[in-house]
C-alpha cells in the first residue's frame, strides 16, 4: 500500500502544471466593459451622482480600464484609499469590525503651518484651481486667514487679544 501511494505522488509530481488561463477573447473583453458601463451607470443613477471617476489596474494582466478619466476631482477624493487601508488595517487587527461606523470629519490641521482647514464641498475643481497655492502667504491673506474660517470663509468671532497671527475660531456650521 505504501508502494502504490509512494507511486501516486510521483506520478502527480510529473505531470504538466496546468498554464494560466489565457486572456479573454476580445468579444469578451467587450461585453465585460459593456456590462461595467452600465453598471457604472446605474449606480451613478441610483445615488443621484452628478460626477464619478472609476480607474481599474490590473498588475497580473495589466489589463486597464477607466470612466471618466478626464475630469477634475479635488485630491481629496483620492485619500479615501488611505482612509479604507487604514480602517481595514484596524478591522486585520481585531481594533474595528468591518461592519462597525467609523466616523470622519471634514475638519483637518494643515501640514503647510498647522491651520484649520477643511475642504470646500461647494467648489467645482477647475483645471486653474487645482493649481498649488503659492508658498508663503502674502501679509493680507495671513489676515484674511486670521479673520475668517479656514474652511468656509465665514467670518469668525474675534478672541480678545487676538492677532493676525492667531489661527481662526472658525465657524460654528463646519469647524467647530
Amino acid at each position: 500500500m505504501r508502494r502504490h501511494r509512494r507511486q501516486a505522488i510521483v506520478a502527480r509530481a510529473r505531470e504538466p502544471v496546468p498554464a494560466r488561463k489565457a486572456a479573454p477573447a476580445p468579444e469578451s473583453l467587450a461585453r465585460v466593459e459593456n456590462s461595467l458601463y452600465l453598471s457604472i451607470q446605474a449606480i451613478k443613477k441610483k445615488h443621484k451622482l452628478e460626477r464619478l471617476g472609476i480607474a481599474f489596474y490590473d498588475s497580473q494582466t495589466t489589463l486597464n480600464w477607466s470612466y471618466n478619466a478626464d475630469a477634475f476631482f479635488h485630491a481629496a477624493s483620492t485619500i479615501k484609499l488611505a482612509v479604507l487601508a487604514g480602517v481595514y488595517g484596524e478591522v486585520f487587527h481585531g481594533r474595528l469590525t468591518a461592519d462597525a461606523p467609523v466616523h470622519v470629519r471634514n475638519k483637518f490641521a494643515s501640514i503647510v503651518d498647522g491651520r484649520p482647514f477643511a475642504l470646500n464641498l461647494e467648489a467645482e475643481p477647475t483645471p486653474s484651481s487645482a493649481s498649488p497655492p503659492s508658498s508663503a502667504p502674502s501679509r493680507s491673506s495671513r489676515s484674511k486667514a486670521s479673520s475668517s474660517c479656514a474652511a468656509c470663509r465665514t467670518r469668525a468671532p474675534s478672541r480678545p487679544g487676538s492677532t493676525t497671527r492667531s489661527r481662526p475660531r472658525g465657524c460654528s456650521s463646519c469647524c467647530g
